[in-house]
């Protein structure tokens, strides 16, 4: 069971940026509002994640808002690195004009960000009920590995954009070898979380 959700996050975090690169002509920004919008709603489950071991383990598990408090603070981060490192490929880059061609860009006849949005949000209440809600990991989980799970991609994520702007300062890279790149990111992210998921 742990292996059939691992590769169903596998498949979740990497297969959707593959096929938007080679079937959908997604450009470097567009796969990384999807990662980010996945990163959005994996930070929501996080905080429902440790609310729900707070009330169930009472007292001796408050909520730390300092941890959330951190957690925003990090997305906060990536997100302005991503962007740095985006405008630093293509300086002449319009992030408004970018976000609605990417919310509006149409492949079966529908803009794609009403679909891509419920879909992410549907995969991380599966995710949240399959891998936490039904085997009950609120009653022995702790709140800091849940916490240490989700930094986990902040930590991947902000190394890709500092490494990523070195490449495009110093060799001037093309798309296609940051895209490749980030690829491999998300398979190392979505590999390491698994190693720091508790045992049921």
């Amino acid at each position: 069971m742990k292996n059939q959700l691992f590769i169903s996050q596998l498949i979740g975090d990497v297969l959707f940026p593959i096929l938007g690169f080679l079937l959908w002509d997604w450009s470097l920004y567009f796969i990384l509002i999807f990662v980010l919008l996945d990163l959005l709603c994996d930070l929501v489950v996080t905080h429902f994640k440790a609310n729900k071991i707070a009330q169930f383990q009472g007292a001796k598990s408050k909520f730390p808002f300092s941890l959330s408090l951190i957690a925003i603070a990090l997305f906060a981060l990536t997100l302005s690195t991503i962007h740095f490192l985006v405008f630093t490929h293509v300086p002449a880059i319009n992030f408004a004009k970018e976000l609605v061609a990417f919310w509006n860009y149409q492949d079966m006849g529908l803009p794609q960000g009403y679909l891509l949005l419920p879909l992410l949000i549907l995969m991380s209440i599966q995710q949240y009920r399959l891998e936490f809600s039904m085997p009950a990991m609120y009653r022995k989980q702790v709140q800091k590995e849940v916490w240490k799970n989700h930094f986990t991609s902040y930590w991947f994520l902000l190394a890709f954009a500092g490494i990523g702007i070195g490449l495009v300062t110093l060799l001037q890279v093309n798309e296609t070898i940051l895209v490749c790149f980030l690829l491999l990111v998300l398979i190392l992210r979505t590999v390491s979380t698994r190693f720091l998921q508790p045992a049921r």
